[in-house]
């Protein structure tokens, strides 16, 4: 049958089957491409049934000619397809041309993306068949197969035609090779004269490449490491500002000249990334190998062991699954039955997994071993012949100053934060996966770089950064002074103070108070606590008392004072309260007539310095104020019912 997917004004998509059983799987049901969007698959819906599938494009082109030079562009992936005559892709200048054959993809290997950007000229071909473009030009996919994906079954994705004013070259190749240069040529597309070309070593991004004009289509890179693999691509040059999209990479391996034991390449230990290949290298019968494994494929080289002693050799990012064998530097270098192994490593060592992060490319750890000293190794393929990119660094395996060192010793913090370990810390080595520890309470840790401060204790807490490894740590340490909070009390309820004397603001608030708060009357900040009740109005006055630092959240309380007339009952203070000697030197006594009073005496800054509860009426009581200060201080008392303010003066 034939179905219509997708259609607008300019463009439709049909999918016809030979049977019922033919089906397009789009986006989740097919493979996804290098550029992230749902394929469409092409299978059949039961095996062993044979069925031809037709994915048909129809573009309204009515506007163009065969003088536009127009490509068709596309992704494609063979789906473990058997090769059929069927399988090709096909154009025509409209719905009654007939069908031209432009691509054979069942030649393609199998489960592998390949992208054909601009290598179809579809104006030359129609103009080839006398045909043109109309308001019905058609780009047809064929498949024919009798297995349903993942078994069988053709992908297509980012399919589009575009007029292409700079064609880019085809067939870019390798001519030849000679230790440190490549010869490489490519196919103009057009007339095109000039060329630029960009290489550096594998898996380089354009633009931060080597760069060069050329103006034949066969060209020379000279003076590379011999050994290397490097990326070449070609684009054309049209005009000025005309460039075409860039043709490669063409991947070159370069021979190399340390196969033998005799020639290794030097290697500093300095941790720099050296990139290689064991192409056609040779096999090293009879060298010691703890794994039991003839090494496959070997390139050798020797490094100096570095001050620390301790060394590490991996091969993390390598195209291929690797070994390493380490050696003490031999006497005979021909005569590998004799060197003594220090160390090897396989996919699947503890020692790959411990640098590498995941078994299969290898990695060795070496420990304590002799500053200065030379030793050999070698890097060749697990499996045997399996050859490719080998990227490998070589560098010094301690972990010195690794946990950096503090910012601050202490870290004020509060009791409701969740802090950033990291954020006190500088100099540490980013690369390295270190582990925090708060000894008290572990589970106080959050993801290795968090703490959460209300799973500590108050006050002082020591938190440490730890990195290590098989040979080696360094630990940093730092403390966390845990604050539970900003305090500033509650209001006392039905607070009255009489309009004569001093007044003590603090007097007005319970609870738990910090007394390094600030005081507020209005938008003035008052400079003291102790006020004069004759400055205040009678009635209601209102007081904030506000308690912040950089550390918790702020914390405010507001007293309501009532001042009380009390002009008229100031002379019979005396008979209710008498403190004799006055002036003193600091020792007197007080005698009240109250029942069931309190006393409490304030230097002028309104630090508390006595206080006592539960005093009888006309007992007489001894005082002390216990500091060498001389100058006023005030003595406060009261009860429920009454409330006096004396001023002692103390010689």
């Amino acid at each position: 049958g034939v179905d219509t997917l997708i259609c607008d004004n300019n463009y439709r998509w049909t999918f016809e089957s030979s049977t019922s059983l033919g089906r397009a799987l789009c986006g989740n049901g097919s493979p996804v491409n290098n550029g992230g969007n749902g394929a469409i698959t092409f299978d059949v819906n039961s095996f062993g049934t044979f069925n031809t599938n037709e994915f048909i494009l129809t573009l309204n082109l009515s506007n163009y000619t065969t003088a536009d030079p127009i490509y068709l562009s596309f992704d494609c992936n063979n789906v473990a397809d058997e090769p059929n005559i069927e399988d090709r892709i096909f154009i025509r200048g409209s719905e009654n041309d007939i069908w031209v054959e432009v691509y054979d993809w069942s030649v393609l290997p199998q489960n592998t993306w390949f992208s054909e950007e601009e290598t179809i000229q579809v104006s030359t071909i129609l103009n080839a068949n006398s045909q043109n473009y109309s308001s019905s030009f058609q780009v047809k996919f064929s498949q024919r197969d009798n297995y349903g994906y993942s078994s069988d079954g053709f992908a297509i994705d980012n399919v589009k035609l575009s007029v292409v004013t700079c064609p880019k070259a085809h067939d870019l190749t390798l001519v030849t090779q000679v230790e440190d240069s490549i010869v490489f040529s490519w196919i103009p597309t057009g007339n095109e004269t000039e060329w630029i070309v960009e290489y550096g070593e594998k898996d380089f991004l354009l633009g931060q490449g080597t760069s060069f004009s050329a103006q034949t289509i066969t060209d020379t890179i000279t003076n590379l490491n011999i050994g290397g693999v490097y990326d070449i691509y070609v684009k054309s040059v049209c005009a000025i500002s005309n460039e075409s999209s860039w043709l490669g990479p063409l991947t070159v391996y370069l021979a190399v000249s340390n196969d033998s034991s005799c020639n290794p390449v030097f290697i500093l230990a300095d941790g720099e990334v050296h990139q290689t290949n064991n192409v056609n290298t040779s096999t090293q019968f009879g060298a010691p190998f703890y794994l039991g494994n003839t090494p496959q494929n070997t390139i050798w080289f020797k490094t100096i062991v570095p001050q620390s002693g301790h060394l590490a050799i991996e091969t993390c990012n390598s195209e291929i699954n690797t070994e390493i064998g380490v050696y003490n530097s031999p006497s005979d270098c021909s005569d590998l039955s004799t060197f003594t192994v220090i160390n090897t490593a396989s996919f699947s060592s503890s020692s790959t997994n411990n640098v590498c992060g995941q078994p299969g490319k290898s990695a060795v750890e070496l420990c304590g071993l002799t500053p200065g000293e030379e030793i050999y190794f070698w890097i060749g393929s697990y499996i045997v012949s399996q050859e490719g990119l080998i990227d490998f660094s070589v560098f010094d395996y301690s972990l010195s100053d690794k946990a950096g060192s503090s910012i601050f010793d202490t870290v004020n913090v509060c009791v409701i934060d969740t802090v950033n370990l990291f954020e006190n810390l500088t100099n540490y080595d980013i690369n390295l996966l270190g582990r925090w520890e708060y000894i008290s309470n572990q589970n106080a840790i959050i993801n290795d770089s968090l703490i959460s401060i209300g799973l500590m204790s108050y006050n002082y807490n020591q938190v440490d950064y730890i990195v290590s490894n098989f040979c080696d740590a360094d630990t940093t340490s730092y403390r966390l002074n845990v604050k539970s909070g900003n305090y500033a009390g509650e209001p006392i309820a039905n607070f009255e103070s009489c309009n004569t004397g001093s007044l003590y603001l603090f007097e007005g608030i319970t609870g738990l108070v910090e007394t390094s708060g600030d005081w507020h009357s209005g938008n003035q900040v008052l400079n003291n606590t102790i006020l004069s009740a004759e400055s205040l109005p009678e009635g209601n006055n209102e007081f904030l008392y506000v308690v912040s630092d950089d550390i918790c959240p702020s914390d405010t309380t507001v007293v309501s004072l009532t001042v009380l007339d009390c002009t008229n009952i100031e002379e019979q203070n005396e008979s209710i309260l008498n403190l004799y000697p006055n002036p003193n030197n600091g020792e007197f006594k007080i005698k009240s007539s109250l029942n069931d009073y309190s006393a409490s005496i304030y230097n002028l800054n309104g630090d508390l310095l006595y206080h006592k509860k539960n005093m009888t009426k006309n007992t007489v009581y001894n005082i002390t104020i216990e500091n060498d200060v001389k100058g006023f201080f005030i003595l406060k008392v009261k009860n429920k019912t009454s409330f006096l303010v004396k001023k002692i003066t103390k010689l």
